[in-house]
């Protein structure tokens, strides 16, 4: 319905309901004529329009003048906020006052376009202080000064610390008008803006006094109430925060701006020749404006993407609100169901209006992801059509489609912007704007780098930013990293997005470029224009011609469509900047979100398109700059805002900190008392380990082994630990202490060893923990110190961790005590050349030869390096003092913050080789990928929520560990970024390189039992209770369902804003569910029930979200001790079948590659028959189940070997044949361990003596040790060698006494189809062995080896070597290959056809010999192979072929396997998981030649939710790309897919064995995606966040509304107290106000008006002092 039909029905239904009017129908009649007014004096002008402002059209007014002749007397009793706009304002007076309304909102416009306030939601002081600079002040204007008495004392006060108790006005200005045209002036025009608040109650943050004429007059009018039901739905107009700022009914975050002006006739020109006294009549005229500028949280954004935003999801998604972009919207469907963008909710719903369904993009519009270059199925929209209607939807009209996107371009490919090239842009301007300031880089401390920078060409803006952010104490360092990060919003702000059109993926980004200097501080022209003259995308690359189509997206002329209310064009709900930068260039003047830019085709000017023959189209920039960089940084935002001090219970700050350390080394060889402190000899099992090559450490780096490699020797006897001895947690709460220099409340041990984790008795041999079973778990704390729940238990032993428990802080005297040990811990290095405590080091440089750690305002360290010394503290004296663990008291409980570590598969180690020709192409061969180990911090909110926190800093509130605030920052000194580019931009570069850096520690943080967030679990409402913000830098993840809508915490039913479920009818649900996002004790609330709902928002560099079934799992449950774990990375993919000669590589020569494959970890389930295919079992965890740590298969039927053990924690040290390691092992006597003596020479040294034991039986004795347990030779043909014929391996025959047992049942070391014997060696390496001489050396015959065959011949004699082992070219079949058990699982290996040539022709069956390659020539004279290595065997893998069995034919690279997603990865929680969150985080960069991860992979998952759902409702902020968490969703170019158009035939495979394989089994992501299985998606927008009290996320974090503010008008009397102070203004001496010399001052002693119009009893305005 049109605006001019809404008004004439508005007025038919005031008429009749007047006719009847009672009190009763009082309040239906205040509602339509409320409406009235303000479609008639409220303006609420879109920015698109040039002209729109206050207008009184005549018939409108003749229509109000005779509605309001007749119902005038019924608003004497309306409030103030529903009548400004009904008096009627008098003509003339609106006339007079217009100058200064119009200046007044050019400087309103201007304030908010301000570079130099606070990038968010600004503070008055803000405002005030910007507001006060001369820039401000109009050429022909004089500043006035304001004063008014308010507190009561004499004089007047003016404030600097607090704006609040400030007598005084300086936003006020005076200028002379000419009003009759003559040339001369005659009156003085004075106006001032007014916008502060008063003070607030200390403990409840409200206004403790009245309003007074230096400050608004009244808080913003709440124009939404559209809805009948909303005025009651509680909570609206009403304080945010600490802040002045208020949040409206619509959700949004609302500010009063008033202006008053006078007109006051010149009675003296005082000899000013311009001047005349004025000839009319002496009257007086006096306005008052109201302006309410209104600013959109972003956290009340559905979707908000600071890049591309791709909505390619491959099945069906609906996504309702408001979404935006600061890159390209690129949609398409490509599955089944459509996608959607509707509208915010029902059209019944309080929040149902336009805004919050709109749509803006920086970019284009596009139809598909940038893996795609044609279109996609279209995306349907949903059009708003007005409060109570039905959306327009389901019409071909109005989709997104090849026919309705902004360019010529199909899909997203050419147009998704090249992240990469534009950072590369960026940072080389960066590199060169920082070099222009030489004084700022050799500065040597950061007031003196200020200093520079004020002194130097940069920018105003740059100066101003750097002189506000740089503190006193700041050293120059964090000085010089505010200017860098300055520089790089200035530069990105003023730089468009490069489309892969111009630079295709590894293209040169930096063409056309030219050195910025101090006369020309902005990029290139071409580098910040998106279009040339025609409409095509600038600087394309040669042959490419992509042209943005001036007519689309189809759009109603701007004053037209706010007129109408509705949307009828794609255009009209889809806002596009066709890649604007944030300010871009108009003539000579960088303008933003208001600058216009016309539109044009062929010079030919492009109209809107209706209605018919509107005027010339136009664009604005749709960029929305947050600014801040690293808000989740170290010393940022957050954890500055954690460590402040709340002052009233509005105010959103103060928090907890935790901060997990990097831990405590070894830091040398042997202990010393003036260091090493922390001896290997004494401390750790492991080896010194050695640089990794092209690292060459510093004289004084001392190399450690990272906590990736083994933490406990598989011996049990060792007390010993690997290179980690201690790491802690330290807590920091704002109720203890606060500020930058603030100490723990408590330390926290953070020693997590997740070695192993296996039943060392099993009753009934089910492979569960029974009463009376002894379970065996590393996680498990140690001796008598407390145990989280799941570990608390007797019959859980071993326990090798300190996790959990918490500490006193020792305090930071002992600083001085251990500085030496902190200093050794300083200069730890791993060997891949990345440092141990980075941390740590950098607050020790700054401390320099200091003794204790300095705090107070003077000193130079930051809340960073506070925690660095205090979690090494707290690690030492934890390691000192393991017993001395408290009760806790006003501290953590136990438990409730502790370590964590898990396999995360998306993270993999390595997806190229580091000397790869192009080390983006993911050539790494899938047999050597290792997902990282991730370590994180666990923070059980349950106990958070639950935990009381006492103290006296801001106020006597009860606090609890989980602030009222809800502010959580939480980091790990552990973590490593990625550094995959080098140079000193690496912070902007890396994140985009797609080039994965293999040092990188993703470490992170883990939030679980978070069902509920209500603290203490009581629901009743108190404004000081927030729900949760958790922020970090590091990755995070979520476990379990989380903060759910319920009325009761026993229940997992959520409750929705209507009873209606939305599923049933999502726009025609009308029956609203009063307790939804509403508790008691709120206005307007039901008294009892409510919601136990909070908002959340989690800040972080990535979100993974893992069902409540997770399990986190062991290292031995998949053999991760024996993968290569040292962090350094591989140099080349090797190619087995002609390998390099004189290889130094140790693992390989034992015939190890990168991973074990499982071949000792017990993960199958035994299942009976050839025919069926051998499966994980459902309860391991992700060391086992993950999708990318490589299995080798087991099968039924497949022949059986003996395998040999080597007792080392490091495969590496099992290289030796003086010291022969490798061993069979056999229980001779059958007692069932291998501790006993035997009489003959076993480890094969010549003599037979005490070290001959069972364990130590090498291969070419394990004859003689079965002839030993026989007692007896069964030797039927007196050759000494026993066949299968003359031995029975399974089973008892021969062997008598009380114990019999068969051969395989002796086998210390097992065979491939059991474990080893003895439980204590099941974590130590196993390979097949093979037939050896007395010197170790392979028995060997024209380079054919003979493996140990389970039924193969063995000697007895134990020295006819060579009757040992398996002949493959034997005629006799049980001779070739080992025997094999129909219900034996025995490890799958690659055969051969032809036994006499193992290395050729592969055969995948159970009837052949083994295939293999031959030893490797290791670091030697020769060129042969090394004798005394190992045959290299070809496992068959799951990621190979998950479901085929021996003799079937293995899978094709063109085929996938569901098996795969349904066995081999950890299946997700049935049915579906609640996450009701917002999500801040990064993700990774798409590119065409990859699948993008799009906003259906924002947050991820690593499990198979395959016939799952996650149900979220929140919102989805891509703020930035991943820093830490860089692994590409997909680690295969998208071209190796099952369907992609290459083949293994054209890339070659992907595979060291030579499989020809590029791909993996899964179904998922065209056998892409390994690691999950994608959860059907029922995401959406929480409208329950639209009636929160926002937290400081939604306080700080917005952006200016898409319309003009809202006006008001009001006519004022002279006795007015605004009026009468303004009238007793001073004038500023010098006219501008500002003191511009040391000293000197500023004075207003001159009356603003002539004495007669001035009121009596004006206070003495003080003068500006400097």
């Amino acid at each position: 319905m049109s605006s001019k039909r809404q008004l004439v029905k508005a007025i038919k239904i005031l008429s009749k309901r007047f006719s009847k009017f009672s009190n009763k129908y009082l309040t239906i009649i205040n509602k339509p004529i409320n409406w009235l007014l303000r479609t008639l004096f409220i303006t609420q002008r879109r920015r698109e329009s040039t002209n729109a402002g206050f207008v009184l059209p005549t018939v409108a007014m003749v229509a109000l003048v005779v509605v309001l002749l007749t119902t005038a007397i019924l608003f004497r009793s309306f409030d103030r906020s529903k009548n400004a706009s009904n008096v009627r304002v008098n003509e003339a007076v609106l006339n007079a006052a217009a100058p200064a309304i119009d200046r007044a909102r050019a400087k309103l416009d201007a304030l908010f376009e301000d570079p130099t306030l606070p990038r968010g939601t600004p503070s008055d002081s803000a405002l005030y202080d910007a507001i006060k600079k001369d820039k401000y002040r109009l050429g022909d204007e004089t500043r006035l000064k304001l004063a008014y008495d308010f507190n009561g004392n004499t004089g007047i006060q003016s404030s600097t610390a607090n704006l609040e108790n400030d007598e005084t006005l300086k936003t006020a200005w005076k200028f002379a008008v000419d009003t009759d045209n003559n040339g001369k002036k005659d009156t003085y025009t004075l106006y001032g803006i007014y916008f502060r608040s008063p003070t607030r109650n200390t403990t409840t943050g409200q206004f403790n006094r009245k309003r007074n004429p230096l400050e608004a007059r009244t808080p913003p009018m709440d124009n939404a109430n559209t809805n009948t039901n909303c005025p009651s739905a509680s909570g609206f107009s009403s304080l945010v925060g600490n802040s002045s700022w208020y949040k409206l009914q619509s959700g949004n975050l609302g500010k009063s701006f008033f202006v008053y002006t006078v007109n006051v006739p010149i009675t003296n020109t005082g000899g000013n020749t311009d001047y005349e006294i004025y000839k009319g009549d002496k009257g007086f005229a006096a306005l008052e404006f109201q302006q309410d500028r209104s600013r959109v949280p972003i956290a009340y954004n559905a979707v908000w993407s600071e890049h591309d935003l791709e909505i390619t999801p491959g099945a069906a998604l609906a996504v309702n609100g408001r979404l935006h972009t600061n890159g390209n919207l690129l949609i398409g469907g490509g599955g089944p169901g459509d996608i959607e963008l509707r509208q915010v909710s029902s059209k019944s719903s309080c929040f149902y209006n336009q805004e919050n369904g709109q749509i803006t993009v920086g970019g284009n519009v596009g139809t598909g992801s940038i893996a795609q270059n044609t279109d996609q199925k279209a995306a349907k929209v949903h059009f708003y059509k007005g409060f109570g209607n039905a959306p327009l939807k389901n019409t071909a009209d109005i989709e997104i489609k090849s026919t309705s996107r902004s360019t010529d371009s199909a899909g997203g490919g050419s147009i998704g912007f090249n992240d990469d090239a534009y950072n590369q842009r960026i940072a080389r301007m960066k590199t060169d704007a920082i070099a222009l300031c030489s004084s700022c880089n050799t500065a040597t401390t950061g007031s003196a780098v200020k200093s520079a920078v004020a002194a130097s060409g940069y920018p105003d803006d740059i100066k101003k930013n750097v002189d506000e952010r740089v503190q006193s104490s700041d050293d120059d360092s964090t000085a010089r990293k505010i200017l860098a990060d300055e520089i790089e919003l200035y530069l990105k702000n003023r730089t468009r997005r490069v489309p892969f059109a111009e630079v295709p993926f590894g293209g040169d980004a930096l063409t056309n470029y030219s050195a910025i200097t101090s006369s020309s501080f902005e990029p290139p022209a071409i580098w910040r224009e998106p279009l040339d003259s025609t409409n095509k995308l600038n600087n394309l690359a040669s042959g490419t011609d992509i042209k943005v189509t001036p007519s689309q997206l189809e759009a109603t002329e701007p004053t037209k469509r706010n007129q109408e209310g509705v949307q009828t064009k794609l255009g009209d709900r889809i806002f596009v900047g066709n890649n604007l930068p944030a300010l871009w260039k108009l003539g000579d003047k960088y303008v933003g979100m208001d600058g216009q830019q016309r539109i044009f085709n062929n010079s030919s000017a492009v109209n809107w398109t209706r209605p018919p023959g509107s005027r010339q189209r136009w664009r604005n920039t749709q960029i929305q700059s947050l600014g801040d960089l690293g808000i989740s940084a170290r010393n940022g935002f957050w954890e500055k805002n954690a460590a402040k001090i709340p002052e009233n219970d509005l105010d959103n700050v103060g928090g907890v900190r935790i901060v997990t350390g990097a831990g405590i080394y070894v830091d040398g060889p042997v202990n010393n008392p003036s260091g090493p402190y922390y001896g290997r000899d004494t401390n750790s099992f492991l080896t010194l380990p050695t640089a990794a090559p092209g690292f060459t450490p510093a004289a004084t780096d001392i190399l450690v082994w990272p906590d990736t490699m083994p933490m406990s020797s598989p011996n049990l006897t060792q007390t010993l630990k690997g290179d980690l001895l201690m790491r802690a947690t330290a807590v920091y709460h704002y109720k203890n202490n606060a500020g930058d220099d603030q100490t723990p409340i408590a330390c926290v041990s953070s020693y997590h060893d997740p070695s192993y984790k296996y039943l060392f008795s099993d009753g009934n041999n089910n492979g569960v923990r029974d009463a009376g079973d002894v379970e065996y778990n590393s996680a498990k704390n140690r001796g008598t110190l407390p145990n989280v729940t799941e570990l608390n238990d007797s019959s859980i032993q071993q326990g090798r961790s300190n996790n959990g428990v918490v500490y006193n802080f020792p305090g930071r005297s002992t600083f001085a005590t251990y500085k030496a040990h902190l200093a050794r811990q300083a200069n730890l290095v791993f060997p891949n050349g990345r440092r141990v405590n980075q941390p740590l080091k950098d607050a020790l440089d700054k401390i320099g030869t200091g003794t204790t750690v300095p705090t107070g305002d003077t000193s130079n360290l930051e809340l960073a390096d506070y925690s660095a010394i205090d979690t090494a503290l707290c690690a030492i004296y934890i390691l000192n003092n393991e017993t001395s663990f408290v009760t806790p008291t006003n501290q953590p409980p136990h438990g409730a913050i502790k370590e964590a570590s898990f396999l995360d598969a998306r993270e993999i180690k390595q997806a190229n080789f580091a000397t790869a020709t192009d080390p983006t192409d993911y050539l790494l061969d899938l047999e050597q990928r290792q997902p990282l180990e991730v370590r994180v911090t666990d923070i059980n909110l349950a106990q958070l929520i639950t935990t009381a926190i006492t103290g006296t800093v801001g106020g006597t509130s009860t606090e609890y560990l989980l602030p009222m605030s809800g502010i959580i920052y939480a980091t790990r000194e552990d973590a490593l970024i990625d550094k995959s580019n080098t140079t000193a931009q690496s912070e902007l570069l890396s994140p985009t390189d797609f080039r994965l850096d293999p040092t990188r520690r993703p470490n992170g943080i883990r939030l679980y039992n978070g069902d509920t967030l209500a603290r203490n679990n009581s629901n009743t409402f108190t404004a000081r209770e927030k729900g949760l913000i958790l922020a970090t830098d590091l990755p995070a993840y979520i476990k379990g369902r989380f903060n759910l809508h319920r009325t009761d915490t026993s229940t997992s039913t959520e409750i929705e804003e209507f009873q209606t479920l939305e599923s049933t009818s999502f726009y025609d649900r009308s029956d609203p569910q009063t307790k939804f996002a509403c508790r008691p004790g709120r206005t307007g609330c039901p008294t009892d029930g409510g919601d136990f709902w909070r908002s959340a928002t989690v800040v972080a560099d990535s979100m993974t979200l893992l069902s409540s079934t997770f399990v986190d799992g062991a290292r031995n449950q998949g053999d991760f001790d024996l993968n290569n774990n040292t962090g350094i990375p591989l140099t080349s993919n090797l190619n087995l079948t002609s390998l390099p000669t004189n290889i130094n590589n140790p693992r390989l020569k034992n015939g190890f590659l990168e991973n074990n494959y499982l071949t000792s970890a017990d993960w199958w389930q035994p299942v009976n028959g050839v025919g069926n295919t051998i499966v994980p079992k459902t309860v391991l965890g992700s060391y086992t189940i993950n999708g990318v740590t490589p299995i080798q298969r087991r099968a039924n039927g497949f022949p059986l070997y003996v395998m040999e053990i080597c007792r080392e924690e490091l495969i590496s040290n099992c290289t030796t044949t003086t010291n022969w390691k490798w061993a069979v092992g056999f229980d001779v006597n059958g007692d069932g361990d291998l501790e006993d003596t035997v009489s003959f020479d076993a480890n094969g040294d010549g003599t037979v003596d005490p070290n001959d034991t069972e364990k130590v039986v090498k291969a070419n004795k394990l004859g003689q040790a079965i002839r030993a347990a026989r007692v007896s030779n069964p030797d039927t043909n007196s050759d000494n060698i026993l066949t299968s014929s003359e031995l029975s391996w399974t089973d008892n025959t021969g062997f008598t006494g009380s114990v019999a047992k068969s051969i395989r049942q002796r086998l210390g070391a097992g065979d491939t189809g059991s474990s080893a014997l003895v439980v204590g060696d099941r974590r130590y390496p196993r390979r097949v062995a093979f037939a050896r001489n007395g010197n170790n050396l392979l028995e060997s015959s024209t380079g054919i080896y003979k493996p140990m065959g389970v039924g193969c011949p063995v000697d007895t004699t134990g020295s006819n070597f060579n009757g040992n082992g398996c002949n493959t070219t034997d005629a006799t079949a049980t001779n070739r290959y080992g025997i094999s058990g129909g219900n034996i699982s025995a490890l799958w290996f690659r055969t051969t056809s032809t036994g006499a040539t193992p290395g050729i022709n592969p055969t995948y069956r159970n009837d052949q010999s083994l295939f293999y390659l031959p030893p490797i020539d290791g670091s030697d004279s020769d060129a042969n192979p090394d004798l005394d290595g190992q045959p290299i065997l070809v496992p068959v893998l799951q990621i190979h072929d998950a479901n085929s069995r021996p003799n079937d034919t293995l899978r094709q690279d063109s085929a996938i396997q569901t098996q795969f997603r349904d066995n081999w990865l950890k299946k997700a929680d049935t049915g579906t998981t609640i996450f009701n969150v917002t999500f801040v985080v990064g993700n990774s960069p798409s590119r065409p030649s990859e699948v993008s991860a799009g906003l259906q992979n924002l947050v991820r998952f690593l499990e198979s939710w395959e016939g799952r759902t996650t149900r979220i409702r929140g919102g989805f902020i891509q703020l930035k790309r991943s820093s830490y968490a860089t692994a590409p969703i997909s680690p295969l170019l998208k071209s190796r897919g099952v369907l992609g158009t290459d083949t293994t035939t054209t890339l070659g495979n992907l595979s060291i064995y030579d499989y020809p394989f590029d791909n993996y089994p899964i179904e998922d992501g065209d056998g892409l995606l390994p690691f999950y299985s994608a959860p059907t998606r029922n995401w959406g927008f929480d409208v329950g966040l639209l009636s929160e009290q926002p937290d400081l996320f939604a306080q700080r974090f917005t952006q200016p509304s898409t319309g003009r503010p809202s006006e008001f008008f009001r006519e004022v009397g002279r006795d007015d107290v605004w009026v009468k102070t303004l009238l007793c203004a001073g004038e500023a001496n010098n006219r501008t106000g500002i003191v511009t010399t040391a000293g000197g001052s500023v004075t207003y002693s001159t009356n603003a008006v002539p004495n007669e119009y001035r009121p009596q009893s004006c206070p003495s305005v003080p003068n500006d002092n400097g």
